[in-house]
């Protein structure tokens, strides 16, 4: 579609010429968009510097349009569809991007990208951030992005776009975004904090995708230390241990980041690691000691002395009194 469009639209230098009105530029460095079909509906812009852009539109009846998006230098781009359909054509790649969905993209001076609207209604927020600001943002975090975006910040000119879905955090903030109020007097430090929440967001979502698919073995040595930190925690108190969840928040990692390690790096679940404390010091105390086997329960974590049996018994195939005896 976008394709049929492009090759029945004037070219950019005629557009100029003779459609200025429909020509805006993204801010200085940044580049500029040309609308080549008519459209009544211009876009809000929230803010425009020189190293961060962010503009929404939002259109309640039928409007179809081409935007030609030259991109000024080499930038980090992200667009979110609220509600509407687009289509888009970066080089040789064309999507969808459909009410609920995001699209990350960094592209080089001077790429066009082209994005065609047509729907009954439809809205959005785009952002674009200069290499110098998202260095500013991300700071010492960069070498735990992926590789393009990595590639990205250190001067590299990498050609990465990524579609993905929004979480509700991401669609709420979104929104919050789009209908920014520019009354205000202090209307561009509420846009740059929203964008920046829309950020992070944005960028642990891409995070969360992009490990998933190409380094699920990935632990960082940070990640290592928390993760022998929890077990410390296990070996210290397996007798009443945290809750997984909380035990994840104690050193600072997700719960599901917490799990994978503990068994990349040692082998075990978390729970079958604390089995194995109690069983070990359960064997210590029934060799070691004459407290009965019910206060040896108590000693483990346990609050009756069947379960304890119990789960002795099915730990190492014998009961607690036959240990004691050999």
């Amino acid at each position: 579609m976008i394709r049929s469009l492009v090759e029945n639209t004037p070219s950019e230098s005629d557009v100029f010429q003779n459609e200025p009105e429909n020509v805006f530029r993204l801010g200085q460095g940044f580049g500029r968009v040309t609308r080549e079909q008519h459209c009544s509906v211009k876009p809000l812009l929230l803010h425009s510097s020189d190293d961060f852009w962010c503009v929404s539109n939002e259109v309640t009846n039928r409007q179809t349009w081409l935007e030609r998006i030259v991109m000024g230098r080499q930038e980090f781009a992200l667009y979110y569809r609220l509600s509407g359909k687009s289509f888009f054509k970066l080089g040789d790649h064309e999507f969808t991007l459909e009410g609920g969905s995001f699209w990350v993209c960094i592209a080089p001076q001077g790429e066009e990208l082209l994005q065609l609207h047509a729907s009954e209604g439809h809205s959005g927020v785009m952002m674009l951030f200069s290499v110098e600001e998202l260095r500013r943002l991300l700071g010492d975090t960069s070498d735990r992005l992926p590789r393009p975006i990595y590639q990205f910040l250190k001067g590299q000119t990498p050609i990465f776009h990524r579609k993905l879905g929004m979480t509700a955090l991401m669609s709420r903030a979104a929104r919050e975004l789009a209908s920014a109020s520019a009354d205000s007097p202090l209307h561009h430090l509420l846009v740059r904090a929203q964008a920046t929440e829309l950020l992070w967001l944005s960028l642990q979502e891409l995070m969360n995708t992009y490990y998933s698919k190409r380094y699920r073995r990935r632990i960082f040595p940070n990640e290592q230390a928390q993760i022998n930190g929890a077990k410390e925690i296990l070996d210290n108190y397996y007798y009443s241990p945290p809750t997984t969840s909380d035990l994840a928040k104690s050193i600072g990692l997700s719960e599901e980041k917490l799990c994978y390690g503990f068994q990349q790096l040692l082998g075990s679940t978390v729970q079958a690691y604390i089995l194995k404390r109690r069983m070990i010091k359960a064997t210590e105390l029934l060799k070691g000691t004459g407290l009965s086997i019910t206060q040896i329960a108590l000693d483990v974590g346990y609050a009756h002395g069947t379960n304890f049996t119990r789960a002795f018994r099915k730990y190492y195939g014998v009961s607690p009194l036959k240990i004691r005896k050999n």
